[in-house]
């Protein structure tokens, strides 16, 4: 009987273990959705810093957030671009199990992800700023 217990117990915490990889894909893959939401705001303010840039005398402020944004958007496609080339497919849709490495990974492009979104959401604030101006 102990015996049964201890491995309904084994069983149990690598099912835990796996349902937790799991939520972390999917978090990643979620904030990964709402950051590329934003994109295309992105893209529209470059495109209003660049006529306000070429309307001004002094750009260089405009300029500089130009180069912002653009960093921003350069940031989520290396992202986009390393979590592709580190995960296989069923390892980003379909939860397979992960390495320990690559859930090293997985942790990194978290955290990278999140300090994207803060980054490009304090953009929007000083751009929208700038071209209120």
């Amino acid at each position: 009987m102990k015996r049964c217990v201890l491995v309904f117990i084994l069983f149990m915490s690598m099912i835990t273990a796996m349902a937790q990889e799991t939520a972390e894909m999917t978090e990643v893959i979620e904030m990964h959705d709402v950051v590329m939401a934003k994109m295309p705001k992105l893209v529209k303010l470059i495109n209003k810093l660049q006529t306000a840039a070429q309307k001004s005398d002094e750009d260089a402020e405009y300029n500089a957030a130009i180069l912002e944004l653009k960093a921003e958007n350069k940031t989520m496609q290396k992202w986009m671009e390393d979590l592709g080339k580190r995960f296989d497919t069923d390892e980003l849709m379909k939860g397979k199990k992960l390495t320990s490495q690559k859930q090293e990974w997985l942790n990194e492009a978290m955290a990278t992800i999140k300090i994207l979104d803060k980054d490009v959401e304090s953009s929007f604030i000083k751009v929208e700023a700038l071209l209120k101006e």
